[in-house]
């Protein structure tokens, strides 16, 4: 990529990465591999290509206006019964990294609005490190802690001011 390796800096331009799901989590895909196991020919990839690009840009737009930076967006798409290509997952604070535009600074970790602080929380009590560890070890899926109150009050806060500020609508 043609930017300096600087912790959040913004990418001159979206950019197409995509993945695949497995059982045990998004795997990067590469767009001739994608093409090689059939999964999308030339003209369908260039479909969902179009319309990621495009669905970011609208969604970024959005964030801007409503004072964020959209950092990430992740979409999911499948065909219909017609074989049309369709999106086929929501679009919400699971999906998409929003950082408030007033505290955005490269090079640090920024504030979000979105799941990241229970992602933050879970390798900071070893949960990750356990995961990750079962995952390579071909072990069950351990189970969770439980979330602290606190948390799971700060993680809906943000939630609900992501959903007020990017809708317009009160909850």
């Amino acid at each position: 990529m043609p930017v300096e390796p600087v912790l959040a800096a913004r990418l001159p331009e979206p950019y197409f990465d995509p993945t695949t799901k497995s059982d045990v989590k998004d795997e990067p895909v590469s767009l001739e591999q994608i093409e090689e196991e059939g999964w999308l020919d030339a003209g369908q990839l260039g479909e969902v290509r179009k319309r990621t690009l495009e669905i970011y840009k609208r969604m970024s737009e959005r964030a801007e206006s409503a004072g964020f930076i959209l950092a990430d967006l992740k979409l999911e798409f499948g065909f219909d019964k017609q074989e049309n290509i369709v999106l086929a997952d929501s679009i919400g604070p699971d999906e998409f990294r929003l950082w408030p535009t007033s505290e955005y600074a490269p090079g640090k970790t920024q504030e979000s609005y979105d799941k990241q602080v229970i992602r933050d929380w879970l390798g900071k009590v070893g949960y990750k490190k356990t995961l990750d560890e079962a995952r390579r070890e071909g072990r069950p899926t351990p189970r969770p802690p439980d979330l602290p109150s606190e948390l799971v009050e700060e993680t809906g806060r943000r939630y609900i001011i992501a959903y007020e500020r990017l809708t317009g609508l009160k909850l």
